[in-house]
């Protein structure tokens, strides 16, 4: 680590390691992964901005691989948080096809997808 960086919970962090090449994950900056984490629950006029399951999974997604909160590891964090958040929320990601899912989040990463209703449809044939 750099002087003046940290991991993300402060300490090392056991098997999380595996998404930051063995290392601890070094957070760039705390607003970004802030920001990236409430996307979800983002709200315009009182009105949900990503009503759908899916959507709320392709702006988290979007939100951690393009925001790069972390100095590496950003792509696998964003499929392992997208993963979970999924998981979590019922449903089941475990049967999604590895291949597709790397393309969509080398996509997402990479600027050519964006829209987190896109990115939630990609989601669901997955």
């Amino acid at each position: 680590m750099t002087p003046g960086s940290r991991s993300a919970a402060g300490r090392p962090a056991g098997p999380g390691r595996l998404a930051f090449g063995g290392r601890p994950p070094v957070l760039r900056a705390n607003g970004l992964l802030g920001s990236a984490v409430h996307r979800p629950r983002s709200r315009v006029y009182g009105v949900a901005a990503y009503p759908d399951l899916r959507e709320q999974a392709g702006a988290l997604l979007h939100a951690i691989a393009s925001n790069h909160p972390f100095a590496d590891g950003n792509k696998r964090t964003a499929w392992l948080s997208t993963a979970v958040f999924l998981a979590l929320n019922g449903a089941d990601p475990a049967d999604v096809d590895q291949d597709r899912a790397y393309d969509l989040v080398v996509s997402v990463a990479a600027g050519e997808m964006s829209d987190p209703a896109l990115i939630g449809a990609v989601l669901r044939t997955l």
